[in-house]
Parts: structure tokens; sequence; C-alpha cells
């Protein structure tokens, strides 16, 4: 005779619900009008003093007042034919830009490499050799994140999953850690609460976005929301599983969200940062 399991084992609900919830993420993103227009544009690209390294500091075309200065004398000329004017006034218009990736596109989209490394070295003349080296990768990586802004996109989606698995054995270890004097709490047992918990946050999570996108209205108050329901969720978790008193239960709530979302925060640092290498 055949028995049929009454329930789901916690790892594969925790992994059914991360694939829905990140599909709902990634199609609800798709659709939003905003985000497909969502582009760096030259003028938008960072300007001005760039550090690197902590002490390495670069500036892309430095000396430009200069040359600003003679192209306004030259416009001032009255002489000028048509052909010479708007010649002028796009050498001036280019030298405006410059100090961003603006001054150095070409009509393609493309960066002009080689123009772009010249500027480096011609602004920075007190740069030793290794720092010079260094400053031209962070460009280089500057200019490849410009001229695939749709690769760094796909990065993010297809490590963002990774990211947030990362994030169990981080929260079941602080769970340990706030029950470090309870000897009959294994470490096994902390991973099983911190696996229905983070089912139980893509769920939620889940169900709000789905909501949000069907009734806009409710988007404002769908993250206090979630934050509440999941405090209340955490609280009784400890209260049932861990027999924990409302009090301890209340103040060890508390550090766990707190230090959650330090950590979360911190791996979505650390996404951003592996999506711009690897674009």
């Amino acid at each position: 005779m055949t028995v049929n399991a009454r329930f789901v084992p916690p790892f594969r609900l925790f992994l059914l619900t991360s694939v829905i919830f990140f599909l709902t993420v990634f199609w609800t993103l798709e659709h939003q009008p905003w985000l497909k227009e969502f582009r760096f544009s030259p003028e938008a690209t960072p300007s001005g003093n760039f550090v690197i390294a902590g002490d390495t500091e670069f500036n892309i075309g430095l000396n430009t007042n200069a040359e600003t200065a003679t192209l306004r004398a030259q416009l001032a000329a009255a002489d000028l034919s048509a052909e010479e004017r708007a010649r002028l006034e796009s050498a001036l218009e280019t030298a405006d830009e410059t100090g961003s990736l603006a001054g150095f596109v070409l009509p393609d989209g493309s960066i002009d490499r080689e123009r772009l490394r010249q500027s480096v070295i011609e602004s920075n003349p007190g740069m030793t050799p290794a720092e010079l080296t260094t400053t031209q990768a962070a460009v280089e990586r500057m200019t490849n994140f410009y001229e695939n802004q749709e690769r760094f996109g796909e990065r993010m989606k297809e490590w963002a999953p990774r990211f947030t698995l990362l994030f169990l054995p981080i929260f079941s270890l602080m769970l340990a850690l706030s029950y470090t004097w309870h000897r009959k709490r294994y470490l096994y047992d902390h991973l099983i609460t911190g696996l229905h918990f983070q089912t139980f946050v893509y769920v939620l999570t889940t169900v709000l976005i789905a909501a949000s996108s069907a009734f806009p209205p409710i988007a404002p108050y769908a993250a206090g929301g979630a934050l509440v329901a999941i405090f209340v969720y955490l609280l009784r978790t400890l209260q049932v599983t861990c027999d924990t008193g409302y009090m301890m239960a209340f103040v060890r709530t508390g550090f766990l969200l707190t230090a959650a979302i330090v950590v979360l925060s911190l791996l979505a640092v650390g996404l951003v940062v592996l999506s711009f290498l690897l674009t």
C-alpha cells in the first residue's frame, strides 16, 4: 500500500518558493517602463576626481580650462565662416563634456579607448607608473560597463539567486549564535528554522509583488506590511519552535532582523561589485 507524504520537505519547498520568487521579481522588473528606458547616458557618467585603491586619485580631462577659453575666444571672432563656427562649437561642446566619458563617445556609441587612455596620461602628469597602470585598468572597467550595460543587468540576474542562497547559512549561524547557551538546540535545528523563515519571506514577498502589480495603490503600504509580518512570524517562530519566552523572543527577533538587514545590504553591495567586475 502506498502512503502519500503529508508535507513537502523543507529544502524542496525552499527551492520551489525561491524559483517562483525570482521568476516573479524578474518578470515584474522587465515589465516596468522606467526600467526599460533606464540607461547611463554619456552625460550621466561619473566625472571629476576619481579615487581608487584607497589613495590613488585621478582625473579625466583635467586640463581643459585653457582649451575651453581658447575655443570661446575663437568663436567670438566676427569673421568666421559657417563651417568654421560649426567646427568650433562642436569642439567646445566636446571640451565642456570632458571630465566624464561623454567627450570620448564615438558615433556608434562605443568609447574611443585610445583617446581616453591618452587623456588620462595627460591629465595626471604626477602619477607613478604603478599608479598609472592601476588607473588605466579602472578606466577600462568603466568603459566596459558603459558599453555593456545590458550585460551588467544579466550578470545581476544570474548571481542574485546564488547570493540569496548564501544568506541561508549566515542567518542560521546568527540564529545559533543567539542560542549559544541552549545546548539542546543544534545547528541542524537552526538551519531548518532558517529554511522555514526564508521560505516564508519568499512567499510573502511574491504575494505582495503580485498584489502591488495588480493593485498599484497598495504598493506604498506593502513594504511596511511586509516588515510587520516578518517580525511577527519570526517572533512566533522563536516562541514556538525554540520554546522562548515573549521578552527574550522579542529581543532575539530584533537582533536577528537588524543583523539580517546588515547582511543583506552587504550581499547586495557584493552582488553589484561582482556583476560590475564580470561585465
